[in-house]
C-alpha cells in the first residue's frame, strides 16, 4: 500500500523531470535562427504531390552499391549539406539525452515529430541535422568503398578477358614463328640461306602477321589495364565532380602523396589547375606507364583511376579519413586525447594493474610464461608423441590427440528421458507471455519519446506479438487479429516502431539473464564468468550496403553476420551484427566492454579464426583471459622472453619477444588499454585504426609483442591439458547448439533477412536473440522445476548428473503455425503449468 503523499511526490518528481527537459530542449533550440527553425521544419511537412515529408526521405540511407547508389548518395548529402548551418554544440547537453533525440528523429514518424511541444520539436529536428551530417558522409564513404573496389578490380579484370579472348589467335601465330626458329636453330642451314629457307617454308607476309598478332596479343601489365579504361571511366565520371566537391578528405600525415593527388584531381575539376602539373606520388608502378606513357604527358583518365583505387586503400588503412564523418573520420579521435589522458591515468593503470611500467608486465609474464614452458616440457618429456617432424614446415610442430568421445552416465541418460518426459507442451505465444510473467521482460520496453509506458492495454501482448513475428521471420498476418484490439496489424506497427528497438531489447534481454542466475538448477552450468562467441551467418537477399559477399557462406549473393556472446549458463547476454564476415577478432572486444548485464565474463573462449596476437594482447592488459580453439598449430610460433633458459625439446619451436618495442611504446600501450577501459571509443574502431587495412602500425605490432606472450601460454596450456581443451569444446558446442535453436526460430523466408538497412537488421536478429533467450529461460525453469518434483518423489539425483544437462531443446514448443496470443490467468499471473505425471503424453 502507498504511503499517504507518495503520489504527491511522485508527480513533484516528474514536474522535476519535465522542467529539465525543457531546459534541453531550449539549450538546443535557441541556437538555431528564425529561418534556420522554419527551414528545418519544412522537414516535416508532406507536399500535395509527395507521399512523404522530407524528413523521411532524408533518413533513408543509399541500399545499392553501385554507381546509381554513389549518385544517389551524394545526392543526398548536397542536401544534409544545405542543412550544415543548423549543427549545434552538442557539450551544452548530457550525451546520452543528446543521442536520445537523434534517435528518435531517426525512427519516429515525421506526423508524430510535428505534433510535439514547439521547444522539443526543434530540440528533435537540431540535433537530427547534426547527427544526419556526419552519418550522410559515412554513408557516401561505405558505398564508394564497394563501387571503387569493384571498378578498379573491372578494369585488370577486363583486360584479361580480352586476352583471353585472343589465346586462340596467339596460339596460331606461336606455331609460325615456332616453325621460323626451327630453321635459325637447324645449324645444317649455313647462315647466307637462314633467310631463303624460312621464306622457303613460310610467306614473307604469313611470318609478318605472325609477328603483328604475338605483339598486339602479349602486352605488359600496365597495356591490359588500358584495355579496361575505356569501359569504367565513363561510369566514374558520373560521381567524381559531385564527390569532389562535396567531400573534403584529409590526412593523418602532412605530405601524403594520396591525399595531394585527390586535392588536385579538385583543382582540376574547378579549372583551378591542369593535368600536367599532377602530382605523382601516389602512382603505383603497375599505372605508371598508362598515367605517364611520354615524359611530358599525363594521362588523365588513368590518373583519375589510379588516384581513386589509391583512395580507396587508403581510406581502409586509415590513412586517409573525412573530418565530417563518423565513423570515417579522424582516426586519432578514438583514443583519449593528451590532456584526458594524463588526468585519468594514474586510477586506470591501478585499475588494470598495470602500475609500474613495461618492466614489471614483461617480469609477470614472463614468470607465467617460465612456468608454462616447463610444464609443457615435462608434458612433453612423458609423451614424445605429442612433437613430430612436419616436412611443410621443415621443422617440428605439435600434434594434438583426438579428444575421447566422454561416455554418458547411465544416471545421467535416465534423468535426461525422465526430465523430458515430465516437461510440459506449449506454444510460443504462451511461453513468451508466461516468460514475461515471471521476469517482466516487455516493462523495459518503453516509449521512445516519453521513455514511458502508454496507457493502451494489454501492451506486453502487443509487444511479445511483434518479437514473435520478427524472430520467427514471419509476416505480422500470422498473429494478427481484428477482433483483439493488441494484435490489430495497426496496433502491432504502433507499438514495433515505437516500443520494439535494439536498446529496449537489450534491456529485455538483461532481465531475462538476471532471471536465469537466480533457477538453482543453472548453478551446475555456469555462473557466468565464463562466455564464448562465434557467429551466424544470414542471407540478405535485398539490396544494402550493409551485407556483403562471401561465396563460402552465402553462395551468389549476400550476406551479414550476428556475432553472438554466450554464457556458460546458455544464455546469449549481446550480440553485434557485422557487414558480410569481416573477421570476428575486430569486434570480439565490443560488448565484453560495454556489458549491457550483470553478468562478468573474465575467460572468452572463440574458435581458431578470431584467435589474432593483437587481440591477445588487448586481453591481457584489459584482464581477460582469452582461451581460443587453436585448430591450426602447425602455423603458429611460440616465443620466449629469456634467451639463456632451457626449455628442453620445445627450445627450438621458440623465437624471442621484441621487449624493446614494448618499451618503447609503453605509454601508448597505456593510452590505449585506457581507452577501451573507459569507454572512450568502441573497440572494433580502434582495432581497425590501428591495423590500417591489413598494415599493422608500429604501435599495433607492440601490442601484438604484448599478445604473442599471452598466447603462448595459452598454446602450452591448450597442447598439455586436456581438460582445458575439452572445457574450450564444451562451450564452443553450447554455443553452437544455441546457435541452431536459433536457426529453428527463425524458420520464415528461407531464414533470409530482408532488412537493408543497419537498425532494422540490428532490431530484427536482436528479436530472436530475446526469443531464443525465452525459450532457454522458459526450459531452464520447468526443468528446475522438475528436478525438485523428482526429490521431493525421494529421487536422488547427482550434481555431476545436472552439469550434463541442456535447456536449449525445444521438441514441446511449437514454433510453427498460426500463433494466437492467449493464455490461462494463472500462467500469466506467474504461476506454472502442471508436470506431465503421467504417461500417454
Amino acid at each position: 500500500m502507498l504511503l499517504p503523499g507518495f503520489s504527491v511526490l511522485q508527480r513533484l518528481c516528474a514536474r522535476a523531470r519535465d522542467r529539465a527537459e525543457r531546459r534541453l530542449w531550449r539549450l538546443l533550440a535557441r541556437q538555431l535562427t528564425p529561418e534556420q527553425t522554419r527551414r528545418l521544419e519544412r522537414l516535416l511537412v508532406v507536399g500535395d504531390q509527395d507521399a512523404v515529408s522530407e524528413l523521411e526521405l532524408l533518413r533513408r540511407p543509399p541500399r545499392q552499391p553501385t554507381v546509381t547508389g554513389v549518385v544517389s548518395a551524394l545526392e543526398r548529402l548536397a542536401k544534409v549539406q544545405a542543412l550544415s548551418g543548423h549543427r549545434v554544440r552538442t557539450n551544452v547537453v548530457p550525451a546520452g539525452r543528446f543521442n536520445r533525440l537523434a534517435a528518435e528523429a531517426f525512427e519516429v514518424r515525421a506526423q508524430r515529430i510535428a505534433r510535439r511541444h514547439p521547444l522539443h520539436r526543434r530540440a528533435t529536428l537540431a540535433a537530427f541535422a547534426h547527427r544526419l551530417h556526419a552519418s550522410a558522409h559515412d554513408d557516401v564513404v561505405d558505398i564508394l568503398l564497394l563501387v571503387l573496389g569493384g571498378s578498379t578490380g573491372r578494369i585488370e579484370r577486363l583486360g584479361q578477358a580480352e586476352r583471353l579472348r585472343s589465346l586462340g589467335e596467339l596460339d596460331a601465330a606461336a606455331l609460325v614463328l615456332a616453325q621460323a626458329a626451327r630453321v635459325l636453330l637447324d645449324e645444317a642451314i649455313a647462315d647466307p640461306r637462314i633467310r631463303l629457307e624460312v621464306f622457303a617454308e613460310l610467306a614473307r607476309t604469313e611470318l609478318a602477321q605472325a609477328v603483328t598478332t604475338v605483339e598486339r596479343v602479349v602486352t605488359v601489365p600496365a597495356e591490359r589495364l588500358s584495355e579496361g579504361l575505356d569501359r569504367r571511366y565513363p561510369s566514374v565520371r558520373r560521381f567524381l565532380p559531385e564527390l569532389l566537391r562535396l567531400v573534403s578528405f584529409e590526412a593523418t600525415t602532412k605530405s601524403d602523396p594520396v591525399l595531394a593527388a585527390i586535392r588536385h584531381l579538385a583543382a582540376v575539376e574547378r579549372g583551378a589547375a591542369t593535368m600536367d602539373a599532377a602530382p605523382l606520388g601516389a602512382v603505383s608502378s603497375s599505372w605508371r606507364s598508362l598515367v605517364q606513357p611520354k615524359a611530358d604527358l599525363i594521362d588523365g583518365r588513368a590518373y583519375t583511376m589510379c588516384t581513386l583505387e589509391a583512395l580507396r586503400h587508403a581510406i581502409r588503412r586509415r590513412d586517409i579519413f573525412v573530418p565530417a564523418a563518423r565513423r570515417w573520420g579522424d582516426p586519432r579521435r578514438l583514443l583519449l586525447d593528451k590532456a584526458t589522458w594524463r588526468a585519468n591515468q594514474v586510477q586506470v593503470l591501478r585499475s588494470l594493474d598495470l602500475t609500474g611500467g613495461a618492466r614489471r608486465l614483461l617480469d609477470r609474464l614472463g614468470s607465467e610464461l617460465d612456468a608454462a614452458y616447463h610444464r609443457a616440457a615435462a608434458v612433453v618429456t612423458e609423451h614424445p608423441e605429442l612433437l613430430v617432424f612436419d616436412r611443410d614446415v621443415g621443422r617440428q610442430r605439435f600434434k594434438i590427440p583426438r579428444l575421447d568421445a566422454l561416455a554418458v552416465p547411465e544416471s545421467t541418460t535416465a534423468l535426461r528421458e525422465r526430465l523430458a518426459a515430465l516437461l510440459p507442451a506449449g506454444e510460443l505465444p504462451e511461453v513468451m507471455l508466461e516468460v514475461d510473467a515471471w521476469t517482466g521482460f516487455t516493462a523495459p520496453m518503453t516509449d521512445m519519446v516519453t521513455g514511458g509506458r502508454t496507457r493502451a492495454s494489454d501492451l506486453a501482448v502487443s509487444v511479445c506479438a511483434v518479437l514473435v513475428v520478427q524472430a520467427c521471420n514471419v509476416p505480422y498476418g500470422a498473429v494478427a487479429r481484428r477482433d483483439v484490439p493488441a494484435l490489430t496489424e495497426s496496433r502491432l506497427g504502433w507499438v514495433e516502431e515505437n516500443y520494439v528497438r535494439a536498446e529496449t531489447i537489450t534491456a529485455a534481454n538483461a532481465r531475462l539473464v538476471d532471471h536465469q542466475r537466480q533457477i538453482p538448477l543453472v548453478a551446475h552450468w555456469g555462473g557466468g564468468q565464463l562466455t564464448s562467441a562465434d557467429g551466424m551467418r544470414f542471407v540478405v537477399p535485398v539490396r544494402s550496403i550493409h551485407a556483403a559477399p562471401n561465396p563460402r557462406y552465402f553462395g551468389a549473393a549476400r550476406g551479414i553476420t550476428l556475432f553472438n556472446y554466450v554464457a556458460d549458463n546458455f544464455l546469449g547476454w549481446a550480440n553485434i551484427v557485422i557487414t558480410g564476415t569481416k573477421r570476428d577478432s575486430q569486434f570480439l572486444l565490443d560488448r565484453i566492454l560495454d556489458n549491457p548485464t550483470t553478468l562478468d565474463p573474465k575467460e572468452i573462449m572463440t574458435d581458431t579464426a578470431s584467435a589474432r596476437d593483437l587481440v591477445f594482447g588487448l586481453c591481457q592488459l584489459l584482464g581477460f583471459r582469452y582461451s581460443p580453439r587453436l585448430a591450426d598449430l602447425p602455423s603458429w610460433r611460440l616465443f620466449r622472453l629469456s634467451a639463456s633458459a632451457d626449455y628442453g625439446a620445445l627450445g627450438p619451436l621458440s623465437r624471442r619477444i621484441n621487449t624493446s618495442l614494448i618499451r618503447d611504446h609503453w605509454d601508448d600501450i597505456c593510452r590505449v588499454a585506457g581507452t577501451l577501459h573507459t569507454k572512450a571509443a568502441v573497440a572494433s574502431e580502434v582495432i581497425q585504426a590501428l591495423q590500417r587495412g591489413g598494415r599493422p602500425t608500429t604501435l599495433a605490432r607492440a601490442l601484438a609483442e604484448v599478445g604473442r606472450i599471452s598466447r603462448t601460454i595459452a598454446i602450452l596450456d591448450y597442447v598439455t591439458n586436456p581438460a582445458q581443451r575439452r572445457r574450450i569444446l564444451v562451450q564452443l558446442n553450447r554455443q553452437e547448439t544455441r546457435h541452431q535453436l536459433a536457426r529453428d526460430v527463425f524458420h520464415g523466408r528461407r531464414g533470409h533477412v530482408y532488412q537493408p538497412y543497419r537498425p532494422g537488421q540490428e532490431q530484427q536478429l536482436g528479436a530472436l536473440g530475446l526469443v531464443t533467450n525465452v525459450l532457454t529461460l522458459w526450459n531452464s525453469g520447468y526443468m528446475d522445476h522438475a528436478v525438485e518434483h523428482l526429490r521431493n518423489e525421494g529421487t536422488t539425483i547427482a550434481d555431476e548428473d545436472l552439469e550434463h544437462l541442456s535447456p536449449l531443446q525445444h521438441e514441446q514448443v511449437n514454433l510453427h503455425g498460426r500463433y494466437v496470443f492467449s493464455a490461462p490467468d494463472h500462467l500469466r499471473h506467474g504461476l506454472l503449468r502442471p508436470l506431465v505425471t503421467h504417461s500417454g503424453r
